[in-house]
């Protein structure tokens, strides 16, 4: 007996005939109550396999016509759906696997008979092993038709099971199925992750960079849906069968992806306030891209299908999956090309008034700031400030900018900015009609580069060449005044002047973002 209940009957009887070669079966389904009998499109299954997914069903259909006489049932074979749908039959070319099939049914009971070879070596049907095997049931008693016009529709959560059967010893051992609502909280963690959370650390990291905190935000929200994709990766793995479909391959692809990419991640940001981190910052910074948008596309195609594995698009049974994959998608576009557009247009817009607009009218004090007693800096104040750990910037030789509070969101990374520290900015900072093209601005408005290649310049090379006006120091004259006699310059302060002075132009978004500080 497979089920008992209130009003159904559902069993399984069976023989292993032909020196163990095929299985004999009977199934049937039988009313305990003439006040509810299964209904004339009434059917049952069995399936030698774990999940409906990946078993091939073999389903009796009652088809009465009376109440009372006892009329022909019939059996079919179904192919395994790959998804929780109507399954189908299987193609003409595979040999149907069931032989001498018979059944009858009235309306009170349904029986169906069917004799199959236990390996039929078609590679299209489970081998059924003698000793064990898992065996999944389901019926349904009063099933309405299904958008094919058929009667074998969803069985419903109650109307199901899992045994694990020796046909050889006669043993049936009842098994808890695999949670359907494991995998529908699966589906629902990776849409918050993927269609959620991921896009907006992008839309932070793209078009937030100008606002402080903006980088703990972009790597909290990262986190946690790394945290949540894995989470949910894992936990779906371990509760339910592998389907060996598309979906489950692509899954464990995309998971590696994610372990790969919050490397990449916190590699990358590290970079941004170690500048001795053995590692080429700017591959790392490209994989870190790269690899981002092909997780971001590859998981949107994934998420559809696994939603149409759960809620086939053709006979959904339930519509929020879809809706909140597709709005999702719709919203986010949207958000998207207005921010890309809205970022275009003031760039380019910025950088025609920026151009006419004096430095000293660019670094005006905020209103903020207006009718308040400043405090007054000398250099002499300023080194002093900085070697008790202060962190402090000049910008024109006017006004004097605390930089901490910036530090950590600066998307140029810190280590430029404790470069630049207890310095004159002006000249690296603000450059007539100046944007950071790598970051900031689009292709069309980038700052013209010249095509002429010119060697790095290094420490070696520096001292490759004497200055034609400097006179070597053996030819000195050590009672000439006139000459200064500069100190040695050593490779560690000439890479600390490289470091300083390094390009470094913005946008004026990030201007305006300095003179708030």
């Amino acid at each position: 007996m497979l089920t008992t209940d209130a009003d159904y009957d559902f069993s399984f009887r069976w023989n292993v005939i032909d020196n163990s070669q095929t299985l004999e079966g009977l199934l049937s389904l039988k009313s305990t109550k003439l006040s509810n009998p299964p209904s004339q499109l009434s059917w049952f299954a069995i399936g030698f396999g774990s999940t409906m997914l990946t078993t091939e069903s073999i389903m009796c259909h009652s088809n009465y016509t009376t109440a009372t006489s006892l009329e022909q049932a019939y059996l079919r074979e179904h192919v395994a759906p790959r998804k929780y749908g109507v399954p189908g039959y299987f193609p003409q070319n595979v040999k149907v696997g069931l032989t001498d099939q018979d059944g009858f049914a009235n309306k009170s009971t349904a029986l169906c008979y069917f004799k199959r070879k236990l390996d039929l070596n078609d590679g299209a049907h489970n081998v059924i092993n003698i000793e064990s095997s898992d065996m999944i049931w389901a019926f349904h008693p009063n099933p309405p038709l299904n958008y094919l016009g058929t009667c074998n529709s969803y069985h419903g959560p109650n109307r199901r099971g899992l045994v694990s059967l020796s046909l050889q010893t006669g043993k049936m051992m009842q098994l808890s199925p695999y949670s359907f609502n494991n995998k529908r909280t699966h589906g629902l963690g990776m849409m918050i992750a993927w269609l959620v959370l991921i896009p907006l650390g992008v839309f932070v990291a793209r078009y937030g960079r100008s606002y402080e905190g903006w980088i703990n935000i972009k790597i909290a929200v990262q986190s946690l849906a790394s945290l949540l994709v894995i989470t949910v990766g894992i936990v779906v793995v371990m509760a339910t069968n592998f389907s060996n479909g598309i979906h489950s391959y692509f899954g464990f692809i995309i998971l590696s992806f994610v372990l790969i990419q919050s490397t990449l991640g916190v590699v990358n940001v590290n970079g941004m306030s170690n500048e001795n981190l053995p590692i080429s910052k700017d591959r790392v910074k490209l994989f870190h891209q790269l690899i981002g948008t092909f997780l971001m596309l590859f998981a949107i195609v994934q998420i559809g299908l696994g939603i149409d594995i759960l809620y086939p698009w053709v006979d959904p049974r339930e519509f929020f999956f879809w809706i909140f994959y597709i709005t999702a998608i719709v919203v986010w576009v949207a958000i998207f090309l207005f921010a890309e557009i809205y970022l275009r247009f003031s760039s380019s817009k910025s950088q025609a008034e920026y151009q006419s607009i004096p430095l000293t009218e660019v670094l005006r004090l905020p209103e903020s700031s207006s009718g308040k007693e400043l405090k007054t800096f000398t250099w002499s104040n300023i080194d002093s400030a900085i070697l008790n750990g202060e962190l402090l910037a000049v910008a024109n030789n006017s006004y004097v900018y605390d930089i901490s509070t910036w530090i950590k969101s600066h998307p140029g990374g810190q280590v430029i900015l404790h470069a630049v520290n207890g310095t004159d900015i002006t000249d690296d900072y603000f450059k007539s009609g100046g944007f950071d093209a790598d970051l900031f601005v689009p292709n069309n408005i980038k700052a013209k580069r010249t095509n002429q290649k010119q060697a790095p310049r290094t420490f070696d090379t520096f001292h490759q060449s004497t200055p034609s006006n400097l006179i070597p120091i053996n030819q000195r004259n050590i009672n000439d005044d006139s000459l200064l006699i500069a100190q040695p310059l050593t490779e560690t302060d000439f890479k600390a002047i490289q470091r300083a002075r390094r390009t470094h132009i913005h946008t004026r978004k990030a201007i305006e973002r300095l003179s708030q500080l």
